[in-house]
């Protein structure tokens, strides 16, 4: 795991946090439902419910998104980024560092 997915995973952790400490709400009334807004999980408004249908959706689609995002910011060819010199270009392969350091 590089710097940028560790970044991306502390972000999307709180995305995630924020969304079930901010859930959003919905009423019924004479069989129409009625979405309300969102509201702190700890003083919800009376005789709202919880929408969990839309909370799932906004779940689903932020780690979709997180997970696509996880696997962009991937190092290419599995390369970590210290096998490189400050000019771009690569080291040598293991057996071959070897060999220089036992010259």
């Amino acid at each position: 795991m590089n710097i940028n997915q560790k970044i991306l995973l502390i972000i999307f952790t709180i995305i995630l946090f924020l969304m079930l400490l901010i859930p959003p709400f919905h009423i019924h009334r004479s069989g129409v439902t009625f979405r309300t807004g969102f509201y702190l999980i700890f003083a919800p408004p009376e005789y709202y419910s919880l929408n969990i249908g839309m909370l799932f959706v906004q779940y689903l689609f932020v780690t979709t998104i997180g997970g696509i995002l996880y696997f962009v910011l991937k190092d290419k060819n599995g390369k970590k980024r210290f096998d490189k010199t400050k000019d771009g270009s690569e080291l040598p392969e293991n057996s071959e560092k070897e060999n220089m350091i036992n010259e």
